[in-house]
């Protein structure tokens, strides 16, 4: 019989009686222990035999998870049962520990033979990824029966086939080094009983194999095709016997990308038909071998980026290009190869290995050409291309207007400079300059690129300080050298600054903006509280305007930092039919922070004095907060919301009449926080 629909294991203190009552009755045994068997499941099943137990008697089986004590009842059987299965035993991980004992059925009285204690074996199978199946288990019996063997079986067998002897020790552990290529093993451990039981382990399985890697590839080389423009790598075959073929690897986003596997040892050439070959690319070949282990990555090669700089004015062209690193057997030098478009190539010099330029002279400025670098090795002939260039010199007298549209600061930290050209000037470049000593000197910033269908362009100047400094801006348009035909007019940035004022007003300067001359509409001025998420437009000032104060005593219960940020305004007379906005930085002005905490409150519904919350000065809201405690010490509220207060209620129930502590923090100064502990009392 079986306590419990689930296996319920009853505390007993027959665990003490029965350690105590176990060495009375070694000699007298007349329950003996067999074996302990444990089924794919984790569940137990323990064999025994009995001799000459008197007739009304039953067995009780115990169990524990320690060998010395605190054993459980389980379950009693009928006194003709040889067996009992302890379906929730979990015995793959658990090793437990069984005494089952002959008792009289109730309410017979009489003596009690108890068994031996034998457990299951505990099998724990270790895979450390380096084809040694590690095996460690945990005897059944201490000492071990003298009907069991001397030596434990270890049974083996692919994954769903049949389990055969593998080997044999007289220890509880077993290292088993694999030599298959990858298949899934099964394990299981024996130890046979001479009286006919075998005790055996849960079987145990994991995908084991041959881990050792098979030689690094050498790549030759990573070249451009310049026909096909596909980027080609071709590597020397491994020297491994059992390789079975070789990965491809690319460097995308930080890490090395697999992107194909071609098979067969004597295949060392691939084209990449999906990487732009316009980007320098890197690449790393892999060695897999016939049971798909994988040598290191080896040596990285990439592509050459070639680039081309026509030099109209003088008649020559220079073309620059990065190292190629790491070719086998080292670099000899560069061959210069160069066509004029539509005509066949050549090679116009070749220079050393340490060169990384070359100046092209006596260029027909009527015509186009072609170019790119093919870095080589003289001895083994392997070489690589770079993605070719254009040199075009059909260079012509510019015309057209550039607009500099607004100066504006972004993020408080940056200055935004947008620039209209309309889109039928031909020009080669935008170059933002700048001057932060009053336009007495100027100094190249960016540069931006014609682009097709663009008209507006977009500078950030990065390198600012906004909180103090007025900078001057202007951009040039250039032609194809870069010669400037067309300039803006100088415009500033707007600096906003706070200025000393009564203790409850905040007062604000700013630098008048010029960017929009007569189309200067006036200036927005924009405020945001603590307790707000954004700017909010609080005014409107006329151009002539630029300065601004408010007196925020109204807000003072809104925190204590306010800021501010100004907007230049344009009108709806911009010829290219504009309406730009242009912002200054923003300014956080801070005032003294003070509070006064009631010492009671009423939360009985009338509508008067329902929320204890300190009244609070400028106090700032970023680091404030507010706790209630009750007279144990149990924090019944907090909050660091400098607008909440504390209802009464304690997990939504009014809470009881009496004194109640708490403590309000809050930065005082920069280097001092407010810390106040006090009472309140509730009344209702």
């Amino acid at each position: 019989m079986r306590y419990g629909s689930k296996m319920k294991r009853y505390n007993s203190t027959f665990g003490l009686l029965l350690l105590l009552l176990l060495p009375l009755n070694i000699e007298a045994q007349q329950v003996r222990m067999y074996c302990a068997q444990v089924d794919t499941a984790g569940a137990v099943t323990i064999n025994w035999a009995s001799v000459s137990i008197p007739v009304g008697y039953q067995y009780e089986i115990y169990a524990s998870t320690s060998i010395s004590g605190g054993y459980t009842l389980l379950a009693t059987e009928p006194i003709t049962s040889t067996s009992f299965t302890d379906t929730y035993a979990n015995g793959g991980l658990t090793q437990w520990f069984y005494v089952v004992k002959a008792v009289p059925i109730p309410p017979t009285t009489g003596a009690s033979y108890s068994s031996d204690t034998l457990a299951n074996i505990t099998f724990v199978f270790f895979n450390p990824g380096t084809g040694v199946a590690e095996l460690y288990w945990w005897r059944p019996a201490i000492p071990p029966f003298s009907t069991q063997d001397k030596e434990f079986i270890i049974m083996r067998g692919e994954e769903g086939g049949t389990m055969q002897k593998w080997a044999t020790t007289d220890t509880t552990l077993y290292f088993d080094t694999v030599h298959i290529c990858c298949k899934v093993l099964d394990y299981q451990i024996v130890l046979h009983d001479s009286r006919g039981c075998d005790n055996f382990s849960i079987i145990r399985s994991d995908l084991m194999c041959d881990f050792i890697a098979p030689d690094t590839p050498h790549l030759g080389s990573v070249s451009i095709n310049p026909i096909s423009e596909k980027i080609e790598l071709e590597w020397r075959r491994s020297t491994s016997s059992d390789t079975y073929g070789y990965i491809v690897l690319i460097f995308k986003n930080g890490i090395w990308l697999p992107i194909d596997t071609i098979f067969g040892a004597e295949n060392t050439h691939y084209v990449d038909f999906n990487t732009d070959a316009a980007v320098r690319q890197r690449y790393r070949i892999a060695t897999i071998d016939t049971c798909r282990n994988t040598s290191p990555m080896g040596e990285e090669q990439h592509t050459i980026f070639c680039n081309v700089k026509t030099q109209i004015c003088d008649g020559k062209v220079v073309i620059k290009w990065d190292a190629y690193d790491n070719m086998l057997e080292g670099l000899t030098g560069y061959r210069i190869w160069v066509s004029e478009v539509g005509g066949s190539f050549s090679v116009v010099d070749t220079v050393p290995s340490n060169q990384l330029t070359y100046t092209h002279l006596g260029i027909d400025e009527f015509k186009d050409y072609i170019y790119y670098v093919e870095a080589y090795n003289i001895n083994n002939g392997y070489a690589a291309s770079s993605a070719k260039s254009v040199a075009k010199f059909n260079r012509r007298k510019e015309a057209g207007d550039v607009w500099l549209r607004y100066v504006s600061v972004v993020d408080n930290k940056d200055i935004e400079v947008a620039v209209y050209v309309r889109d039928t000037v031909n020009f080669n470049g935008l170059f933002l300059y700048r001057s932060d000593n009053g336009g007495t000197s100027f100094s190249q910033v960016a540069t931006k690129t014609k682009s097709a269908g663009v008209e507006s362009y977009f500078f950030t100047d990065t390198k600012v300080d906004v909180q103090t400094v007025t900078y001057l801006y202007t951009v040039d348009l250039t032609d194809v050298c870069n010669e400037p035909f067309a300039t803006t007019d100088t415009v500033c940035n707007i600096v906003l600054k706070s200025v000393e004022a009564l203790s409850d007003v905040n007062e604000m300067v700013w630098t008048a903006y010029y960017g929009f001359g007569v189309r200067l509409d006036g200036y927005d001025v924009y405020r945001q509280l603590q307790t707000e998420t954004s700017m909010q437009l609080i005014d409107n000032l006329p151009a002539s305007q630029t300065d601004y104060s408010e007196n925020v005593w109204d807000m003072a219960a809104q925190g204590g930092k306010f800021m501010y940020q100004v907007s230049a305004n344009e009108d709806n007379t911009n010829p290219y039919g504009f309406c730009d906005k242009s912002f200054s930085n923003a300014v956080e002005i801070g005032k003294s922070p003070k509070s006064y905490t009631p010492n009671s409150f009423t939360p009985n519904g009338d509508g008067l004095n329902e929320v204890f919350k300190p009244v609070l000065v400028y106090v700032d809201a970023k680091e404030y907060a507010f706790a209630i405690f009750d007279r144990w010490g149990n924090q019944i509220f907090y909050t660091n919301d400098i607008t909440l207060g504390w209802d009464g209620t304690i997990n939504g129930k009014s809470a009881a009449m009496g004194v109640y502590s708490y403590t309000l923090t809050y930065r005082l100064t920069p280097t001092k926080m407010h810390v106040e502990q006090g009472h309140v009392n509730l009344i209702r």
